[in-house]
């Protein structure tokens, strides 16, 4: 029937991804399982370091054949968003051939600098997906963490440079001049005159 069927696919999917995780630790089989090191290396050449996070997609993938429509263990927009995700990294980064190849030809589909843009509106996409929010709160959130990592920049490692202590030492100067003082002082308790 059409259930055992999926549940055939899903087993198929998780047995996949266990051996792929498995294919990872062959040294520490005792290098017995030459299969193992073969699917390694053909895995990393073809997707890079990123070929670790490929257990957990087809496990991600692999949820869908089981159970019932209501009690998913994982949404379809999770999985679509985390693949979307995954292959925009793959080509941004160019990792293994595979990466390579799809970059290349989103290059010579459109113009390198367009192909980055296309390529960060699907991870956007991907995420907004995973994340199952809305576009506007991410933006604002990547907003967000930018602007941190901007303050930190401009206080913390260029602050030397940009001459953020000539500005504190002058505001400094300035308050002592005013008799102004950054700190609270301790006033007088109402029991302490009891």
């Amino acid at each position: 029937s059409g259930k055992s069927f999926s549940h055939m696919l899903g087993i198929f999917f998780i047995l996949g991804a266990g051996f792929v995780f498995a294919s990872f630790f062959h040294q520490l089989l005792g290098g017995e399982f030459n299969m193992l090191q073969d699917v390694n290396e053909q895995i990393r050449a073809k997707l890079g370091w990123f070929a670790v996070l490929l257990p957990i997609l087809l496990l991600m993938i692999a949820t869908h054949f089981f159970g019932k429509k209501r009690k998913r263990l994982i949404r379809p927009h999770t999985t679509i968003g985390s693949t979307l995700m995954y292959m925009t990294v793959l080509m941004l980064f160019q990792s293994g051939s595979l990466g390579a190849l799809l970059m290349e030809r989103a290059r010579a589909d459109f113009t390198p600098v367009w192909s980055y843009v296309l390529l960060i509106f699907v991870f956007v996409i991907g995420l907004v997906l995973f994340l199952d929010t809305s576009l506007d709160v991410v933006v604002e959130f990547i907003g967000q963490m930018l602007r941190a990592i901007w303050v930190f920049f401009t206080k913390h490692v260029f602050g030397g440079l940009l001459g953020g202590e000539n500005r504190a030492k002058a505001k400094d100067k300035k308050d002592e001049k005013s008799g102004k003082q950054d700190f609270i002082q301790d006033k007088k308790s109402v029991f302490s005159s009891m």
